[in-house]
């Protein structure tokens, strides 16, 4: 292991200690290439080299991060910090985001304290730079955009996306990559499950949720997913239930037998249940707002 990519782990390691990000800093300008990439600010000649442009990004940032949570007055002395942290985004978010640089868009890449914390991108864009997304040190969070049959298959079958912690599904996808997806050994990290006006349906749903794979998935999000009562009850009864936090089901076909599911089914475990627009019925609204309390929204 090369000293930079120790003191990369060694972010990962401690990501709320600023010590290490510092330190790897001054480590990217002893390691300096001088070269074209500052152009964008130095019309007249050669700039700033990648790996100075990355120190001074990491120092502003943290600087920036330190100063939020101190009084507005204190935070206006050093207002040319965000300043120079804005020019850096804008003049060299390629030397910044490095080999994905040509798939990302404004809104679609998060810095925190110097480093990506978050991406998103569609997956054919997540498949053509599989390799150097799951390279990124520290690991941000990976969040996919799929919206096709081949998409999906092509994603269950990529051992990269062991990095991906979000997934968002749309359009007409069958009952086996439904079944496929939930016995996916890749997806190790994913937590966030996104059908929204998918066409889901029971089925799908039931092979997904006895799938033996998503050990992590906390989060599925089936808003609009012709969902029923026979697959919520399908869903409940399966090894998912026990896994998930947050359930949102709302705009669905279910019923006050939906309602009786959920109320004989084990909850505690569940955070937030989004249950609006549903056809269940306001007599049984009391039952559920007894039992969720706070946790669910019906209204």
């Amino acid at each position: 292991m090369s000293d930079g990519d120790a003191l990369l782990a060694a972010i990962a390691a401690h990501p709320d200690d600023d010590t290490p990000r510092l330190v790897y800093a001054d480590w990217l300008d002893e390691h300096n290439d001088p070269g074209p990439a500052g152009r964008a600010s130095s019309p007249g000649g050669a700039g700033p080299g990648t790996n100075a442009i990355r120190a001074e990004f990491i120092r502003v940032q943290v600087a920036v991060h330190r100063l939020e949570a101190r009084p507005a007055e204190e935070q206006r002395e050093h207002v040319h910090l965000w300043r120079r942290q804005q020019e850096l985004l804008d003049n060299h978010r390629r030397d910044l985001l490095g080999p994905i640089a040509d798939e990302m868009h404004a809104l679609d890449a998060v810095f925190e304290r110097g480093f990506l914390s978050q991406v998103q991108l569609s997956a054919p864009a997540f498949l053509k730079n599989a390799r150097s997304v799951a390279a990124l040190r520290p690991a941000p969070r990976v969040r996919l955009e799929c919206n096709s049959e081949v998409q999906l298959a092509a994603l269950v079958a990529c051992a990269e996306v062991a990095c991906v912690e979000s997934l968002a599904l749309s359009g007409s996808v069958p009952a086996r990559l439904y079944a496929d997806l939930g016995n996916a050994r890749h997806f190790a990290r994913l937590e966030v499950l996104r059908v929204r006006y998918g066409q889901l349906g029971d089925t799908e749903l039931a092979v997904l949720a006895n799938g033996v794979g998503l050990p992590r998935l906390s989060e599925l999000d089936l808003e609009a997913a012709y969902v029923t009562d026979a697959g919520l009850r399908a869903l409940v009864a399966s090894p998912k239930w026990a896994q998930l936090r947050r359930i949102d089901l709302s705009l669905n076909e279910l019923s006050d037998a939906a309602a009786d599911v959920l109320l004989a089914a084990p909850t505690d475990h569940i955070e937030y249940l989004n249950l609006r627009m549903c056809n269940i019925g306001p007599a049984v609204y009391p039952q559920l707002l007894a039992r969720f309390g706070g946790r669910i929204d019906l209204f």
